[in-house]
């Protein structure tokens, strides 16, 4: 799933401060304030921020990198990122589908699993069991993302993974592609039923790191596994979301 126009990321920037011995790297990011993709953008809740909001803090604080938080527009942010600007974002790496958006990049060991799924309104049957049995039916989908294997369906263009959830409960369309997360949040939000048929695309986010700033690739693949060690990105994880097996949630 790839933004076109409303792409929700963090991105950050890296400014250099001068002192009389050397030059320290602060990394400023832009937690993206839309609330495109609940629970990983900001939620406007304090107490429970988002999952970017949380996770930059973890990862850098471990990296030794320091930061500084900005807030940017986010069709800004997006060009700042391509023009240079803004150094880094997180992605699942089969949004893309050619090379050449991935020039120019390194990238850091997976973060968490990303996963998108086909999912049905709990308890109402299902023949589809397979991408052939999806092969010319409308599905609910979030406009400006770009879905893998979205050549086999119609698309139902709605606004946010929240509104697909209700289109499921209205009956608008019988079934969505939703991430495996926001689809847990939502549905235990809006006290919503709803259920896992097959999974679209299981991918990993990574971090996406501009080539010029390799050099601190290494400390940042350092912390992202120390604190997928320690069990730090999977308690932060599921203090925003169900657990990943569940089928049926929303219960």
């Amino acid at each position: 799933m790839r933004r076109l126009i409303r792409l929700s990321v963090i991105v950050v920037s890296v400014c250099f401060f001068q002192s009389p011995t050397t030059a320290q790297a602060q990394l400023r990011y832009d937690v993206d304030a839309s609330g495109g993709l609940i629970p990983y953008d900001y939620t406007g809740n304090p107490e429970h921020p988002g999952i970017y909001a949380e996770l930059i803090p973890m990862i850098m604080e471990r990296a030794g990198i320091e930061i500084e938080s900005v807030v940017l527009p986010t069709k800004r942010a997006v060009k700042a990122l391509e023009e240079g600007l803004l150094d880094f974002d997180f992605v699942n790496p089969d949004w893309f589908s050619d090379n050449k958006s991935l020039q120019g990049y390194v990238f850091s060991v997976p973060i968490f699993a990303f996963t998108e799924s086909f999912y049905r309104l709990a308890g109402k049957p299902s023949k589809i069991n397979s991408l052939d049995d999806i092969a010319g039916l409308s599905v609910g989908t979030v406009a400006g993302y770009m879905y893998v294997n979205e050549e086999y369906f119609q698309r139902i263009d709605f606004a946010s993974e929240k509104l697909l959830v209700k289109g499921l409960s209205m009956e608008r369309f019988d079934v969505a592609i939703i991430e495996q997360a926001a689809a847990q949040f939502w549905s235990k939000e809006l006290g919503i039923p709803i259920q896992r048929i097959m999974n679209n695309n299981a991918g990993h986010l990574v971090l996406r790191l501009r080539a010029e700033h390799i050099k601190l690739l290494p400390s940042i693949n350092r912390a992202i596994q120390s604190a997928k060690n320690d069990g730090s990105i999977e308690r932060l994880m599921s203090s925003y979301t169900l657990h990943h097996d569940d089928t049926t949630i929303g219960r």
